[in-house]
């Protein structure tokens, strides 16, 4: 969804601004951003810069972000016009429109160093990825990806309130499998994972901007629930692709 600018302006200063965007800008958005930010950084840094594959790329701005990095950015959503969005605001990348029931990446095997999936649960969820992740990444290539934890909590609530809410049933985002059986998969493929962060443990929608936000993401911080990762809502992943050698191994 994109909210657009007035007088049709399409210079890169004033183009539309999407909902997610206006979302992250939020008390709650800020707080799930920076966690984000944090481990796209550190998976950057940890191989050479080259091309990156953003699934579910909205306006752009973490491309942007590896673009500035010193990244090739490939962008790929099922919206027509947020690849129309990310054409205009990233010239340099490539960007590609997909259906929503694609079980495939857009690419070709071993051609991406990192790979990036934020909050696409029907993706990280999908029995297909960690394949698919396997396939397009480089031996020793990055994944960067937030799974959305039915065993959870806030989980629970979310399906008992989508029985009384009808815009809640027409997008669940809880409907796949818990995040031990990603995690199961995803070493299962030869990922090693380097970080496994546990989040949105409050009571706060994605919008919200309430004064309390502060206190219980220190709270979280206190009582070390950003490492109970398995009955954490959402959880941020940063894992390592297996590495050439590893690949040998496997298949002597």
């Amino acid at each position: 969804m994109l909210c657009r600018m007035p007088n049709g302006a399409s210079n890169k200063d004033s183009l539309p601004v999407t909902f997610w965007e206006r979302a992250a800008e939020t008390r709650w958005g800020r707080y799930l951003t920076s966690a984000e930010k944090a481990a796209l950084e550190t998976a950057a840094s940890s191989v050479r810069p080259g091309t990156s594959l953003e699934i579910g790329c909205d306006g752009g701005r973490w491309s942007q972000l590896l673009g500035a990095l010193g990244w090739s950015t490939i962008c790929v959503d099922v919206r027509e016009e947020a690849v129309e969005l990310c054409r205009l605001r990233i010239p340099s990348a490539r960007c590609l429109l997909v259906k929503p029931d694609d079980s495939s990446f857009p690419v070709a095997d071993s051609s991406v160093n990192l790979l990036l999936v934020y909050e696409v649960p029907h993706v990280t969820t999908s029995p297909w990825f960690a394949a698919e992740a396997a396939r397009v990444l480089e031996p020793g290539g990055m994944l960067v990806c937030t799974v959305s934890n039915p065993a959870s909590i806030r989980a629970a609530a979310y399906r008992a309130w989508m029985l009384v809410s009808e815009a809640r049933r027409r997008v669940s985002i809880y409907d796949g499998p818990p995040f031990r059986h990603v995690q199961r998969d995803l070493e299962a493929h030869g990922f090693n994972l380097l970080l496994k962060e546990g989040l949105g443990w409050a009571p706060f929608g994605r919008r919200s901007e309430s004064r309390l936000i502060p206190f219980f993401t220190w709270l979280e911080q206190v009582l070390g629930l950003r490492r109970l990762v398995r009955f954490s809502p959402f959880v941020v992943v940063v894992a390592r692709g297996r590495a050439t050698e590893s690949l040998r191994e496997s298949r002597s």
